[in-house]
């Protein structure tokens, strides 16, 4: 959530929320990995709040967040990307948020990869987001330490999933481990596979890597770039550049500002 405040008054209050919503009426229809359903997200704040409410998909926010004040300043066809819990995706094109017909685009998460891999939170099997999520980076993990129990890992997690954190396979593979670095190397490739077949798709001359994900950025990028080059079009991938979010995590943090203070500037005398 973003707000800003002047005095005693606040200018806006914008939301990011991880799934699909309903944007004019600001209802989080579907967040697949929250398992929540028709949330009238905006109606509950506007009961809290007299200033101008803004509910929309966190990836949306994030992509204006870095077009205003980050690594995609001043590019008007960007891709952007958050990595975490799931897979998040923005498209601008020509500076405007690319929305779809009832504001659904974007869910480049949801995108099938493999037709018969595994079940996924929004119903679908081998959605994007099963093979570069934190989950599928985890699993890759304990697969690892199957074949090599000497990993640091292993003490360090117990051999338990649910005690490992992404910065423990960071420090691992910072020491050369193998169960780290192929762990890695397996997200990195299918997160390289999905920017290349949008390279082609998209066309756009920047794509931002973020979320809690792009911390790792300098061992998914490796794979990341060797499979752009195999599969995206020369001149779709020479076109653009791959860099990583400026805000990070705070991305969509940005976007809520972003999202509040054009309001007020395209509408200075509502409210």
């Amino acid at each position: 959530a973003c707000q800003r405040e002047v005095g005693e008054k606040f200018l806006g209050l914008a939301v990011g929320v991880p799934g699909l919503v309903d944007h004019d009426n600001g209802v989080l229809l579907f967040a697949p990995n929250l398992k929540w359903k028709n949330i009238p997200l905006k109606e509950v704040l506007t009961s809290e709040f007299s200033a101008p409410i803004f509910v929309d998909n966190e990836a949306n926010l994030a992509t204006f967040g870095e077009f205003y004040f980050g690594s995609a300043y001043q590019h008007p066809d960007i891709l952007y990307l958050s990595a975490g819990v799931g897979l998040g995706g923005g498209i601008l094109h020509n500076t405007h948020l690319l929305r779809g017909v009832n504001g659904m685009a974007g869910e480049l998460g949801h995108i099938t990869m493999l037709p018969d891999g595994e079940l996924c939170g929004c119903g679908n099997r081998g959605c994007w987001e099963t093979l570069v999520s934190l989950r599928a980076l985890y699993g890759h993990v304990m697969n690892g330490l199957k074949a090599d129990p000497g990993s640091p890992l292993m003490e360090w997690s117990g051999g338990n999933m649910e005690n490992l954190t992404l910065e423990m396979i960071i420090s691992a593979a910072e020491m050369g481990d193998r169960v780290a670095l192929n762990a890695f190397d397996c997200v990195g490739k299918y997160l390289g596979i999905g920017i290349a077949s949008l390279l082609n798709v998209l066309n756009p001359d920047l794509v931002v890597f973020g979320g809690i994900m792009s911390i790792a950025w300098k061992f998914l990028e490796p794979s990341v770039s060797i499979e752009i080059e195999k599969r995206a079009l020369l001149w779709n991938r020479s076109s653009a550049q791959v860099v990583l979010a400026q805000h990070g995590g705070d991305a969509c943090v940005m976007g809520g500002v972003a999202t509040v203070y054009r309001k007020i500037i395209s509408q200075p005398t509502e409210g």
